[in-house]
């Protein structure tokens, strides 16, 4: 049950940073492609936060829903 949990863990844990990885190239795709006149009017506080804070929360929640699912037996 130990090396089955620290497989998943594991797994989870690489799935998780793939899908960080990506969401963090769209959306620096999303912002080089933005005019200049809309990143003035969205602030780079705004596009920070996006890179930053916005998808980390994303990921934690991503790589905690198997330990939600087997908790919320």
């Amino acid at each position: 049950m130990l090396v089955t949990r620290a497989v998943s863990s594991t797994l989870f844990m690489k799935l998780g940073q793939n899908a960080k990885a990506a969401l963090r190239m769209g959306a620096i795709r999303r912002i080089g492609t933005a005019s200049y006149q809309h990143l003035e009017k969205q602030g780079a506080a705004r596009a920070l936060s996006v890179l930053t804070a916005d998808l980390d929360t994303i990921v934690v929640f991503f790589v905690s829903l198997p330990n939600l699912a087997c908790t919320a037996r």
